[in-house]
């Protein structure tokens, strides 16, 4: 039950990343914390590609502002891969 409530998430932080753009172009912080928020619903209802995938985009995000801390918080999100 706990998993499914967690993929409810990952598909609210799916349409709010996706949706960020046109609300708020230079939100890049936001951008980055919804990632990482994105990523760790999708590790929690166990699904390992999509987590991989949208740590990958917070890798990205967090290095098109020079934001070394996203980039390690990302980082800690693939260690939570195994």
């Amino acid at each position: 039950l706990a998993a499914l409530a967690y993929e409810d998430a990952a598909r609210f932080f799916e349409i709010a990343v996706d949706t960020l753009p046109l609300a708020m172009p230079a939100a890049a912080d936001i951008e980055l914390e919804l990632l990482l928020a994105l990523g760790d619903a999708y590790v929690r209802s166990g699904d390992t590609p999509r987590a991989r995938a949208a740590f990958e985009r917070a890798v990205a995000s967090a290095r098109r502002t020079g934001n070394a801390a996203g980039i390690a918080r990302a980082a800690i999100g693939f260690g939570g891969l195994g």
